[in-house]
């Protein structure tokens, strides 16, 4: 007859229960890399994993105007992501360990992939974005054949393609009442922009170039604007 070691536990005090030594399972400890699937293989995982890109910064017009922190999250259901490796505009790929920080004006490309425990590779995928980061520009806007704005760039720095937007509201318009585009202005120079409209109200005009905007209270008669 085949002995058996009893283990004897006290469970909070109030209940003892008795195990035998053979009855009780091994204790397996999953390495950290198998987090996000079971971290075993049972033949079956012909899946790569799914990896999706985090773009963090302030958009305007499609661009970004400010720096970027670009960050990566992959999942994998069965074996469990390995690792993440990333490239930026076609250089060689590095792993990703940590969110990264782009500053600079700039198009980037962004490829990326990740690879699970049994060697499954994702194909690769691309994200573009442009970043361009705008100086201080100092807005001035004054009535006439429509809402004149002077810009002027007060920084260091040219600005190229800068978005911008002429917006009138509390009215009626037939034309005019809205009007975007962008600009482009050496840095200590002053640009005019000049929106025609034709309409009745009294609306609030809002100025908006790259993130800095203004505003005018106005009085507008046919194409004529005046400053209240």
């Amino acid at each position: 007859m085949k002995r058996m070691h009893l283990h004897t536990y006290l469970i909070l005090g109030i209940l003892t229960v008795c195990l035998a030594a053979s009855s009780l399972p091994a204790t397996t400890i999953l390495p950290s890399s198998q987090v996000g699937g079971t971290g075993f293989d049972d033949g079956n995982d012909t899946t790569p994993p799914v990896t999706s890109i985090i773009l963090e910064g302030t958009v305007q017009g499609g661009v970004f105007i400010s720096n970027v922190t670009v960050s990566f999250n992959a999942t994998d259901d069965l074996s469990g992501v390995n690792a993440t490796y990333f490239s930026f505009n076609t250089v060689n790929f590095s792993r990703y360990i940590t969110p990264i920080n782009i500053s600079g004006d700039g198009n980037y490309t962004i490829t990326y992939y990740s690879i699970d425990n049994i060697g499954n590779q994702e194909t690769p995928k691309s994200t573009t974005f442009t970043i361009i980061l705008i100086g201080p520009v100092q807005i001035n806007i004054t009535g006439g054949i429509g809402p004149i704005v002077t810009i002027k760039n007060i920084g260091t720095k040219n600005l190229v393609n800068i978005p911008f937007s002429i917006a009138l509201d509390n009215g009626i318009y037939l034309y005019g009442q809205y009007r975007n585009g962008t600009i482009s202005i050496l840095a200590g120079e002053t640009k005019t922009v000049r929106s025609f409209v034709i309409g009745l109200g009294e609306p609030t005009i809002l100025v908006t170039v790259g993130y800095t905007h203004a505003t005018m209270n106005a009085f507008v008669f046919g194409f004529l604007v005046v400053k209240l």
